[in-house]
C-alpha cells in the first residue's frame, strides 16, 4: 500500500513547520535584517541597495542551512524598489501600493459576472467578497465599498436558509 503526505491529515506537522519558519525569520530579525513575510513569501527591506543584497545573501544562507529550498524561478534576489507581493504592487519610489494587474483583472472579471436583477451563485459572491476584503488595504475607503455587499449577501443568505428550513418543515406536514 502506498502512502502519501497529506497536509489536511497532519495539521500538527504544518504548525510545526510554520513555527520553524517563524524561528528562521526571528533569527534574521536578531541579525538586523528587516523581513516582511506572508506564508512562505519573504521580502527583505533595507535602506540601500548594498545592504539589501547583503541581507538577502545572509537570509538565503540561513534558510538553506536549515534545510529550506528556495524556488529561484519565483524569486527576485536582486534589490528592487518596486515589487508585486500577494496581489499588490508596491513601490518605494512613489510610496504607493496598488492592486497588481493580475488581481485587478480577476476582480474586474468577478464584477462583470454580477449585475442588477441577475441571479448569481452564492459562491461567486463569496469569491468577490474575499477578493475585496484582501484588497481593501490598497483601495481608498475599501471597507466602505464592501459593507453594502456584505449586508446584502448576509440578508440574502439568511432569507435563503430561512426559506429552505420552512420548506423542509412543510414537506413533512403534507
Amino acid at each position: 500500500m502506498e502512502s502519501s503526505f497529506d497536509t489536511t491529515a497532519c495539521p500538527s506537522i504544518i504548525l510545526w513547520l510554520f513555527a520553524l519558519f517563524l524561528r528562521c525569520v526571528e533569527t534574521a530579525l536578531r541579525k538586523g535584517i528587516r523581513v516582511l513575510f506572508y506564508v512562505d513569501d519573504l521580502i527583505v527591506m533595507a535602506s540601500s541597495r548594498k545592504s539589501a543584497a547583503l541581507h538577502t545573501a545572509v537570509l538565503v544562507k540561513h534558510l538553506s542551512l536549515l534545510g529550506f529550498a528556495i524556488n529561484w524561478e519565483k524569486s527576485s534576489p536582486l534589490p528592487s524598489q518596486s515589487i508585486v507581493y500577494p496581489g499588490e504592487h508596491m513601490s518605494s519610489l512613489d510610496m504607493r501600493a496598488r492592486l497588481s494587474p493580475a488581481r485587478l483583472e480577476a476582480l474586474s472579471a468577478l464584477l462583470s459576472c454580477i449585475s442588477l436583477r441577475k441571479v448569481v451563485p452564492a459562491l461567486l459572491v463569496m469569491c468577490l467578497l474575499g477578493m475585496m476584503s484582501a484588497s481593501h488595504v490598497v483601495v481608498p475607503l475599501g471597507l466602505l465599498h464592501i459593507g453594502r455587499i456584505q449586508r446584502w449577501f448576509g440578508k440574502a443568505m439568511y432569507t435563503a436558509c430561512l426559506s429552505a428550513s420552512t420548506q423542509s418543515d412543510t414537506r413533512g406536514a403534507c
